[in-house]
């Protein structure tokens, strides 16, 4: 894999560089972090691998500038008080 830096050198024009599943490697320095979680299946709720799904630990959410709870129910709406608190604790 190319560094940002060798890929902005050779395509000068680049303004953006979206990187999928790249939360877990500190040595990218993202400019805006992105955490997504299924509504179904809540980060919160979830454990560490080989346990669980998650590849860091929660309180690494501290990082994201922004969660997104993805997949969620028309009816949703009713718990996104109930949501947020749960991701903030």
């Amino acid at each position: 894999m190319k560094s940002d830096c060798e890929l902005i050198a050779k395509k000068k024009n680049i303004d953006v560089i979206i990187l999928d599943d790249a939360y877990q490697h500190r040595w990218v320095n993202p400019g805006l972090s992105i955490l997504l979680t299924d509504y179904n299946r809540l980060f919160t709720r979830d454990h560490l691998l080989p346990y669980g799904r998650l590849r860091e630990q929660k309180y690494n959410r501290r990082r994201a500038d922004i969660i997104i709870v993805s997949k969620t129910a028309s009816s949703a709406e009713d718990f996104v008080v109930d949501i947020k608190n749960e991701i903030d604790s």
